[in-house]
């Protein structure tokens, strides 16, 4: 449990966005505060927001993927227990490496949560929750479109 700074309410820990710099890791206030408050500052400086964006573009793209890269690893790592590899046949490139909704209900689930981009981002502020875990592309994909992977010796075929 932590205290918001500024609503004055005690909340529990997930209810805060993590940061690094932090000495328990987590803002000072708390995600729907800090939302309000990011909120205004560009309501009020999008003029300024704007320039900043045209004038960064760079910048702003290549911190953009860096944070996607670490997240994705992050997770891969989680659902891999510690080195990030297939579930089924073992792959281990990150390149190749996927997750994967176990319920099969990944197109669902996008949907709501508003894309896949968003998926390692949910992952992360739902504290890494049950029901995923890391396949390869082609395994993920074989899945998806036959019900099982080729890998799977206790399919049985007709």
């Amino acid at each position: 449990m932590k205290l918001c700074t500024k609503c004055n309410i005690e909340l529990s820990n997930d209810k805060f966005y993590k940061r690094k710099d932090s000495k328990d890791g987590l803002s000072s206030q708390c995600s729907e505060c800090r939302r309000k408050v990011v909120r205004k500052y560009y309501s009020n400086n999008s003029d300024k927001w704007k320039k900043y964006s045209e004038d960064n573009k760079e910048y702003i793209r290549v911190n953009k993927k860096r944070r996607l890269q670490e997240r994705r690893l992050d997770i891969l790592t989680y659902y891999s227990s510690g080195k990030p590899k297939c579930s089924c046949c073992g792959e281990s490139h990150i390149e190749f490496l996927t997750i994967h909704h176990i319920d099969n209900d990944g197109a669902i689930h996008r949907k709501e949560i508003g894309g896949s981009s968003n998926l390692p981002k949910w992952i992360i502020d739902n504290n890494y929750p049950a029901g995923f875990s890391v396949l390869c592309y082609n395994c993920n994909c074989a899945i998806g479109n036959h019900g099982y992977c080729p890998h799977d010796i206790t399919v049985e075929l007709c």
